[in-house]
């Protein structure tokens, strides 16, 4: 029952948030290389889920989760804004996680700002470049939870990261062909902040665990749906302490599909597959979910997402008599240039005839003058 409740509550938040999102020019994973341009705004929202059947155990101190299935329950709401051109603030707010610890959740999660600085276009226009710093500031009670990427309890985690994406056709990249690569650097800033908390037992990090990130990811368009794959992962380049559950390196590949059946909204449907190893690298005994056999990182995560834009407000619809007072006026317009067109031919030849008359005009007049010298002489 608390797996449907938790599933029901969690489809409600998401819904009922989805009536304003949008992100056209992200992935579920990775960023492309071009920004929005000034006085754009979007909002979007994601949504992750996860189950997979473990065995009851008894671990001191034990567990409150005890049932037969494991779940991983996300929920992220954003915003994206463009200022001026070349230029956007992407805010995340990661509203819902799943803990596990009987009813403990935390909303919100954790916040996160990305200042984007992009859309350096060369080759043409078919490359474009980008650059993003990220701060991310974690907001709940709860930390250090399996089947999800590391997240510290520390004050603030930051990191960089680089885009590059080429287009196929370079007059209209929305609609054509694309290849998109990260690759950045973060920092989870851990060092002397407690990764556990349980049964009067607390734990601080030793080291402030740091990672190279990278993607690459593929755009086919057709008409109104987009086919989209995603290679995403981490390289540990200082490992967290072994408390953490989420210290191996991981690779996920992400297939996905993008609908389109409106100018301003998008919808999001893809799934995560893990191809990295899963050899556990955590230890201790309260970390309960290493006796359940669980890996650290999810073995797959469904993805939904809407992408909603708010501004530039795309056009009202016509309606069929709009639409033939339209043509009635270019027809209108059309004739009235031709008028036009042939009223100025005729005072161009006008214009024309005169000239040949003030040409004859001083013909005659440089004849006369001739004959003239010629009868002095």
């Amino acid at each position: 029952m608390k797996i449907l409740k938790s599933i029901m509550i969690s489809l409600m938040i998401c819904f009922s948030v989805y009536g304003q999102n949008a992100g056209k020019n992200n992935f579920i994973h990775l960023q492309s290389g071009r920004t929005y341009g000034s006085g754009h705004l979007e909002i979007f929202n994601q949504s992750a889920f996860y189950t997979t059947r473990v065995s009851s155990i008894s671990v001191q101190p034990s567990p409150a989760f005890t049932a037969s299935s494991y779940w991983l329950l996300q929920n992220n709401f954003g915003i994206i804004y463009g200022p001026v051109d070349h230029f956007d603030l992407i805010l995340r707010l990661g509203y819902y996680q799943d803990a596990h610890y009987l009813t403990d959740f935390n909303l919100p999660d954790a916040v996160t700002l990305t200042l984007k600085g992009g859309s350096l276009s060369f080759a043409n226009r078919h490359f474009y470049a980008a650059g993003m710093f990220t701060l991310s500031i974690p907001m709940g009670e709860e930390h250090n939870y399996p089947l999800v990427e590391y997240l510290s309890s520390s004050n603030f985690e930051y990191g960089f990261k680089s885009a590059l994406s080429y287009y196929q056709n370079s007059y209209t990249p929305d609609n054509s062909f694309s290849l998109h690569l990260n690759l950045g650097y973060y920092s989870h800033n851990a060092a002397s902040s407690v990764e556990y908390a349980r049964e009067n037992l607390l734990l601080e990090a030793g080291t402030n665990g740091a990672e190279f990130q990278y993607g690459f990811g593929l755009v086919y368009p057709l008409r109104l749906i987009e086919f989209r794959v995603e290679l995403s992962g981490s390289k540990y380049i200082q490992q967290p302490d072994t408390m953490v559950y989420g210290r191996e390196d991981y690779l996920y590949v992400t297939p996905s599909l993008r609908y389109k059946p409106f100018r301003w909204l998008s919808i999001d449907l893809g799934a995560d597959f893990r191809v990295s190893g899963d050899e556990e690298q955590s230890s201790g005994i309260y970390l309960y979910t290493t006796q359940m056999g669980l890996p650290n990182y999810s073995d797959w995560r469904a993805h939904l997402g809407l992408n909603f834009t708010i501004f530039p407000l795309p056009p009202a619809p016509k309606s069929e008599d709009d639409i033939s007072q339209e043509r009635f006026n270019q027809r209108i317009d059309y004739f009235r240039s031709m008028v036009e067109d042939r009223d100025r031919l005729d005072n161009a030849r006008e214009d024309i005839e005169a000239i040949k008359k003030e040409r004859r005009q001083i013909e005659r007049e440089i004849k006369a003058l001739k004959q003239m010298l010629e009868v002095q002489g």
